[in-house]
C-alpha cells in the first residue's frame, strides 16, 4: 500500500526522487507523454515531447545512444542529435503501453551491452516509468543500473490526442484512480 501511495503522490504532483547521476549514463531511454492528431496531416509530437527532446538534447552527451520512443526521435533528429545514435521504439500515435516500450528499449540496451541507462518521461509520468523498468529489470536479471536525472520537463499539452495527458486533473485521473493500481495488481509495477 505504501508504495502504491507513493506512486500516486509523485505522478500527480510531478514530484520525483531523482536517482545516480546522469554523467555515469551509457544510454537514454526515452517514454513519450501524448501526441497531436491534426486529421487532416499526419500525427505530431505535441509541445511535452518537444521539450523533452529539447531536454535529452541539450543534458545527454552526443557519444551515447537514445533508445526513445517515436514522438521523441523526429525532435532529437531535428535538434542534431547523431541518426546512428538514434533507435526508434513504436510509431506516432501507436496505441502501446509504456510497458511495452520500456520492455522493447531495455532488451534493446541490454543486448547492445549498456550498464547505465538514463530513463527519460516528463515528471509526472516518470514515476510509473521507473516503477515498470526496474520491475523488468529485476523480472529479466538484467545487469543494469537505472538513472533518474533530475529536473525533468512537467508539460501537458490541452490538445493531446490522449485526453489524460492535456492537464494534471486528467493525469491524476487516469494515473492515480486506474493506471497505478491496475499495474501493481497486474504485478507490472
Amino acid at each position: 500500500m505504501t508504495k502504491m501511495l507513493r506512486l500516486m503522490r509523485q505522478a500527480a504532483s510531478g514530484r520525483y526522487q531523482p536517482q545516480g547521476d546522469l554523467a555515469d549514463a551509457d544510454c537514454v531511454l526515452g517514454q513519450a507523454f501524448g501526441f497531436r492528431d491534426l486529421k487532416l496531416l499526419s500525427p505530431t509530437p505535441g509541445p511535452s515531447n518537444l521539450d523533452m527532446a529539447y531536454e535529452i538534447f541539450i543534458r545527454a552527451p552526443r557519444s551515447i545512444e537514445l533508445y526513445l520512443q517515436a514522438e521523441l526521435v523526429g525532435s532529437v533528429l531535428d535538434l542534431g542529435f547523431p541518426t546512428d545514435l538514434v533507435h526508434q521504439f513504436g510509431s506516432i500515435g501507436d496505441r502501446i503501453t509504456t510497458h511495452e516500450i520500456l520492455r522493447q528499449e531495455l532488451q534493446a540496451v541490454v543486448e547492445d551491452g549498456h550498464q547505465r541507462a538514463a530513463l527519460w518521461a516528463t515528471a509526472h509520468h516518470i514515476p510509473r516509468c521507473q516503477a515498470i523498468a526496474e520491475r523488468l529489470i529485476k523480472d529479466c536479471n538484467y545487469n543494469l543500473e537505472l538513472i533518474v536525472p533530475p529536473g525533468l520537463p512537467a508539460g501537458f499539452d490541452r490538445w493531446s490526442a490522449q485526453w489524460w495527458t492535456r492537464g494534471r486533473c486528467r493525469w491524476a485521473l487516469k494515473e492515480v484512480g486506474l493506471v497505478i493500481p491496475h499495474h501493481l495488481a497486474k504485478g507490472l509495477m
